[in-house]
């Protein structure tokens, strides 16, 4: 199973218990382990960054080399007559819809000197891709943000579409604002509490409760015949109704923050068994990653609104590759060509 990324609260939860259970076998406190980790993460985002501008640097140096040496020559033209014929102009690629998928097409066959064509029925291109600026509508809730109508967030695990951010040299912005190693506040009925307030509740009980509770109910529970009698105690019963019977009434802060982390994940309430809590939370094998779920860490935007990735990959296309306002209607000639789009 892949390493999922969870959200920035549930990966502040499962360190603590790992640190917890690190420290049952070593006797080594459990804020000692902790500080070590965020130690740790300080000189590995520190490290990250002095790789990233060293690549910065030879990248352009590379770019200073390849620029001399396609100098005078005309192989991206010559591609371009091959697929279109002597003439060269009319492109036969027709791409309908100006939407991220569309754009990135046009954009990638561009990048292998193969002309193409964007159709776009609506007056603008991006498609569900779209920012409204402060200037022009904005948040009528955050006056001066830019408010995304479309796709909010970009996630650690979307490479592809991270790394074509920087392709672009457009930045991405990360929403988890702590500096790294530093520990999150939670603001929660009115009063903040930190990662050492939620140690203690680990330390102080929670921990072996979890640890009790998986070895009831352990991993990986069957429909057929792989369960036990607390498999389906657990999963009837509501993470809510799970969280008041070891103590944690609803209003106490740690069951409102368990709460508000098992929907961060889920999207649900209510219906949260309390077997999802607990192996969300609890269940750590290495190399499992936890229970698998959809799981995102919804962390980074573009910085400008992410619809400028559709507008820097519209840049680079050559002037004419893109018709707004033309909705196809009709797709007109035999099953292998040629075809005639009608508008």
């Amino acid at each position: 199973m892949k390493r999922m990324n969870y959200s920035s609260l549930t990966a502040t939860i499962r360190r603590i218990h790992n640190a917890t259970s690190q420290s049952k076998k070593t006797g080594i406190p459990v804020k000692e382990i902790l500080d070590q980790d965020r130690e740790l993460v300080r000189q590995l985002h520190n490290q990250r960054l002095e790789n990233s501008e060293r690549r910065k640097f030879l990248r352009s140096l590379g770019a200073i080399g390849a620029g001399v040496a396609m100098s005078g020559i005309s192989h991206k033209s010559e591609a371009i007559n091959l697929l279109n014929g002597s003439s060269g102009n009319d492109p036969r690629i027709a791409i309908i819809g100006a939407g991220a998928g569309g754009m990135r097409t046009a954009h990638r066959l561009q990048q292998y000197g193969i002309l193409s064509k964007v159709y776009e029925a609506r007056n603008r291109v991006g498609g569900r891709m779209y920012s409204k600026q402060p200037l022009h509508g904005g948040s009528a809730f955050f006056p001066g943000r830019v408010l995304e109508t479309g796709g909010e967030f970009i996630s650690s695990e979307h490479t592809a579409l991270r790394n074509l951010v920087h392709q672009l040299n457009l930045q991405l912005e990360d929403q988890n604002k702590l500096a790294p190693g530093e520990e999150e506040v939670y603001l929660v009925n009115g009063m903040l509490y930190n990662e050492n307030d939620l140690m203690d509740e680990w330390v102080g009980g929670l921990y072996e409760t979890m640890k009790s509770a998986l070895k009831d109910a352990p991993w990986q529970p069957l429909y057929n015949n792989q369960h036990t009698p607390e498999h389906i105690q657990f999963d009837t019963m509501t993470a809510r109704e799970w969280l008041i019977n070891i103590g944690y009434d609803q209003g106490h802060w740690v069951h409102e923050l368990l709460m508000t982390d098992l929907v961060s994940e889920y999207g649900l309430l209510e219906e949260n068994s309390a077997l999802n809590l607990v192996y969300l939370l609890g269940w750590n094998v290495r190399g499992g990653g936890g229970l698998p779920l959809a799981g995102t860490d919804e962390r980074f935007t573009v910085a400008g609104g992410n619809d400028q990735v559709i507008h820097a990959m519209a840049d680079e296309l050559p002037e004419d590759t893109i018709e707004t306002g033309r909705a196809l209607t009709a797709i007109v000639g035999n099953s292998e060509g040629p075809y005639t789009l009608v508008f």
